[in-house]
């Protein structure tokens, strides 16, 4: 099995949009590689991450217009 190319700083470790990261240079095969998932379409996190609610949200969050917000 061959390693993924790391992903640029600002998206390791986190929950991302897939638009910006295209910005960056990530290739859509990159994005489609077995090290990262899918909790909502058009964004991706790391798979070593166990989905918690605060995960899915900040996931959810990358999609999400400047001036809209979560709530109870």
């Amino acid at each position: 099995m061959r390693n993924s190319t790391p992903l640029p700083a600002p998206l390791d470790g986190r929950p991302f949009a897939v638009a910006p990261a295209i910005d960056l240079g990530i290739g859509r095969g990159r994005l489609r590689a077995a090290d990262l998932v899918i909790p909502f379409r058009g964004t991706r996190t790391s798979s070593a991450e166990t989905p918690t609610v605060a995960m899915l949200a900040a996931s959810y969050a990358s999609l999400m217009p400047p001036h809209q917000l979560f709530s109870h």
